[in-house]
């Protein structure tokens, strides 16, 4: 057989799947492939005026830049100090309440390992000191 090794099939135990956007792969490394998974954490915002306003916020705290057209309705957080976190911001499904009163989804997803959910208490932490609105994570 000729050409790249075929990366390993997407583990079906239940454990790996739950809370986590199954496995991330990397690529290939010399002639092996890096196999990693991820985990996806979320932070609800309420009584933010805005997602521009939710993301700004996140940005600093990250020391990170945002972009805005990737993907549609949504922000995302780029630049970030670790280069496998990603960070995006939406509405949250089905909120259709007044302005000041939606909800606003950060979405972070990191490698599943302590250090990746340090991310996740750090960004809730701070938004807590920052701002006055209402926090929930999952």
């Amino acid at each position: 057989m000729y050409g790249p090794p075929v990366p390993p099939k997407p583990s079906t135990d239940v454990r790996d799947v739950i809370r986590s956007t199954g496995p991330a792969t990397d690529g290939p490394v010399g002639t092996e492939w890096r196999t990693e998974m991820t985990e996806v954490d979320y932070i609800d915002v309420v009584g933010a005026q805005s997602v521009l306003e939710v993301a700004e916020v996140v940005a600093a705290v990250l020391g990170a830049r945002m972009e805005m057209g990737g993907e549609p309705g949504r922000i995302v957080v780029t630049g970030t100090p670790d280069p496998d976190l990603r960070v995006v911001i939406g509405l949250a499904i089905n909120d259709r309440g007044l302005p000041e009163r939606r909800t606003r989804r950060i979405t972070i997803t990191h490698p599943r390992s302590s250090e990746g959910r340090r991310w996740t208490r750090h960004l809730h932490r701070a938004l807590t000191e920052r701002r006055d609105w209402t926090l929930t994570s999952e």
